[in-house]
């Protein structure tokens, strides 16, 4: 047993978590594997040919077919295919092993996904039998032409004839695919919706506004190609297919290169939405684009403004000094409300003030307060140099209550150019700035396995320009039962209850819902600091008998999106006072408290 650690000179220079010495010694028999997964049973060599071979010919085969299509006109001789390695586990060489085929190029992996067994893949439960247990499954994205694809059949072959074969330098992580090969096939109409909500965002927004509605937005990711060419002739390919499509339009084009992002906003008519309800994904010809890797609702953040009783706030009336340390990218706020004048620099490029009426500078106006003082009802020390805003909100409509981004551009463009300004320019205002708070993101895209654009972007600008970047978790809506949305659901006895017996309950409910209430972009971003909220606030005034409390102060808020960040990392990385969130009390017993 190691000895306690001595207590340590407060002055002295000291790791955050001080150990004791070391015991050393040998390791105790029968540790070395303790508690390592076991290993999946899987298919042999011959049952991997069995299946995989005719998967290989259908892959060629449809190279070959798209190839004879070609002609004088067209700008490519050999036709690429983004294609899926469909891989039970992980390969953790398998980017080396694309580098080592020309033609093979890497482009992403989804990592993640828990699938069930079949009969090739399994595990083995304590009497050996096939188990249910889930197995765990990586898609391995690439983008192939024939030649790679060749290449690829023929290293299958040789290993199929000598599994002790050693491959090129590089290459000896596809012998662990051949092994771990569930499926190849080309990326197609459905995977490019699969993950993203776009076929719900649609449903909900058509449910919404009937029959007035049009046309609908989305977002198309297109395949990122290095040469500025390819990338060119993919986006006319695809603004061919909008051309051609009656009542679409391409609305803008956004490519940001550290990230290796190139999308196109596109309004396609509702009568093309409705064609995929009915048919599938594979009905329209923007789908079936094999320039676009993912297609994902494009809905801009947006805030109901909050009408707030007037009261006055006892602040401290030292202002701030010296140059910018932290800066909000948020809406406009009132610069001479009482508790904020004097302490704000404000860097508005874009003029969005001239249309952004002082009664609709809602979330910017709380949220530089807030980073400013703490909550108003208990004011803490004031931030003590002044807080650099960049307004990325925008009144939705002249005094329609709601602040939104720009429909007109993708917010992962609209964020970038934030942060270039911020950081670009001798002249610049926030120079000086080393904290970023973006309490904004995107509410339709709930982190699965996938890193946002908009999450990758945050990671390469925090380590491209040493800043810290703090980001919320995301909200989500507790909704009625006849509404769309998180329900939460308690039975009628814990409403009669006390308090502990409400939470309690709520909890249960809390947890039950987990997998509806996932992190939204940005907040799976791996470097950034992501905040979640607690159910707590400075308000200590009476609660009218018409509203319930439904839950302890300081536990974590049911509005608060929570759960694996990438890769299973833990999010949020932190909580904190968020607001509580009253309900109004039922009329009669019922069993959904919303």
């Amino acid at each position: 047993m190691a000895e306690a650690s001595p207590q340590l000179n407060p002055t002295d220079s000291r790791t955050l978590l001080p150990f004791g010495p070391a015991d050393t010694g040998r390791i105790p028999t029968g540790t070395r594997n303790r508690g390592r997964p076991p290993w999946p049973r899987l298919p042999g060599m011959g049952r991997q040919r069995e299946r995989l071979s005719p998967q290989f010919e259908t892959l060629q085969q449809a190279l070959a077919e798209e190839a004879a299509t070609l002609t004088d006109a067209t700008d490519a001789s050999d036709p690429e295919h983004l294609v899926v390695f469909e891989i039970v586990g992980t390969i953790g060489g398998f980017l080396r092993a694309t580098q080592g085929i020309e033609g093979l190029n890497f482009v992403d992996d989804l990592v993640g996904s828990d699938i069930d067994p079949d009969e090739d893949f399994y595990y083995l439960d304590e009497d050996g039998d096939p188990s249910a247990r889930m197995l765990s499954q990586t898609l391995y994205l690439v983008m192939a032409n024939a030649t790679a694809v060749r290449e690829l059949v023929r290293l299958f072959e040789l290993y199929q004839q000598d599994q002790g074969i050693k491959f090129d330098r590089g290459l000896a992580p596809l012998k662990q695919m051949f092994e771990l090969l569930q499926t190849v096939r080309r990326w197609g109409p459905k995977d490019r919706v699969a993950e993203t909500g776009l076929l719900d965002r649609w449903r909900e927004e058509i449910e919404a506004f009937g029959e007035t509605l049009n046309s609908l937005q989305v977002e198309i990711e297109l395949v990122w190609r290095d040469a500025a060419a390819a990338r060119n002739s993919a986006q006319v390919r695809v603004q061919q297919i909008l051309d051609d499509t009656q009542g679409a339009a391409m609305v803008t084009t956004a490519e940001i290169e550290s990230i290796q992002y190139h999308a196109i906003l596109a309004e396609l008519p509702r009568s093309q939405v409705e064609l995929v309800f009915r048919e599938g994904p594979d009905a329209i010809d923007l789908l079936c684009c094999e320039d676009i890797l993912f297609a994902s609702p494009s809905v801009p953040m947006s805030f109901n403004l909050v009408e707030s009783e007037e009261g006055e706030a006892e602040v401290d009336a030292v202002l701030p000094l010296g140059e910018p340390t932290v800066a909000l990218f948020d809406g406009l706020p009132l610069a001479n409300h009482d508790v904020l004048a004097g302490r704000l620099v404000i860097d508005d490029p874009f003029d969005r003030e001239a249309a952004y009426p002082a009664s609709q500078r809602g979330h910017g106006t709380g949220m530089a307060s807030l980073i400013i003082h703490g909550d108003l009802n208990e004011p803490g020390i004031p931030l003590s140099t002044p807080l650099y805003v960049h307004p990325v909100l925008m009144p939705e409509r002249p005094q329609s209550g709601r602040e939104t981004t720009p429909k007109d551009q993708l917010l992962v463009d609209v964020i970038h150019a934030a942060f270039q300004r911020l950081v670009d320019g001798d002249n610049r205002a926030g120079k000086s700035v080393r904290i970023v708070n973006l309490s904004i993101g995107e509410p339709a895209r709930a982190f699965v396995r996938r890193m946002s654009p908009l999450a990758r972007l945050v990671d390469h600008l925090m380590v491209a320009h040493n800043i810290l970047v703090i980001v919320s978790a995301g909200n989500h809506s507790i909704v009625r039962s006849h509404e769309a949305g998180i329900k939460l659901t308690v039975p009628g006895s814990a409403l009669a209850g006390d308090q502990e017996d409400l939470d309690q309950a709520v909890r249960a409910s809390w947890f039950r819902t987990a997998r509806q209430r996932g992190l939204l972009a940005p907040a799976e971003a791996i470097n950034a600091v992501t905040v979640g909220a607690t159910h707590e606030d400075g308000a200590n005034g009476n609660i009218p008998g018409t509203v319930i409390d439904p839950q302890s102060r300081g536990s974590i808020a049911v509005y608060s999106a929570s759960g694996f960040g990438y890769r299973r990392s833990p999010k949020p990385d932190l909580h904190t006072t968020g607001g509580r969130a009253l309900v109004v009390r039922p009329l009669l017993p019922v069993p959904e408290l919303a």
